[in-house]
C-alpha cells in the first residue's frame, strides 16, 4: 500500500485515510439522525400535552393526534391515526 504524508500529520495509507473517512461520516450521520430523532420526541410530547385538539397531516391522512381531540371530534387518537382527513368531514362533498 502507497504511504503519504502530509506536513504536520502522521503517515497513513491511502486505505486507512478513506476508512476513518467513511466512520467519521457515518458517526457524523448517526450523531445527526439521533438529533433529528430528539428533537421529534420533543415536537411530539409538546403536541400530545396540548390541551387543545392537534391533529397533524401529511397528504390528506393523519399521522398524529394528540388526546384532546376526542372532546372535539369524537374519536381517540388512536383511531385516527392513518386514516384520511375524510372521516372529519360530513359528506364526500365537504371534503373535496
Amino acid at each position: 500500500m502507497k504511504k503519504i504524508k502530509e506536513e504536520g500529520a502522521t503517515t497513513e495509507s491511502v486505505s486507512e485515510q478513506r476508512t476513518t473517512g467513511r466512520y467519521a461520516m457515518k458517526d457524523e450521520n448517526e450523531k445527526r439522525l439521533q438529533q433529528e430523532h430528539d428533537v421529534k420526541a420533543v415536537l411530539a410530547t409538546i403536541l400530545y400535552s396540548i390541551p387543545h385538539a392537534v391533529i397533524v397531516l401529511k397528504e390528506r391522512h393523519i399521522i398524529f393526534a394528540n388526546p384532546a381531540v376526542e372532546a372535539v371530534f369524537g374519536w381517540k387518537p388512536e383511531e385516527l391515526i392513518g386514516k384520511t382527513t375524510r372521516v372529519l368531514y360530513r359528506s364526500d362533498e365537504e371534503y373535496e
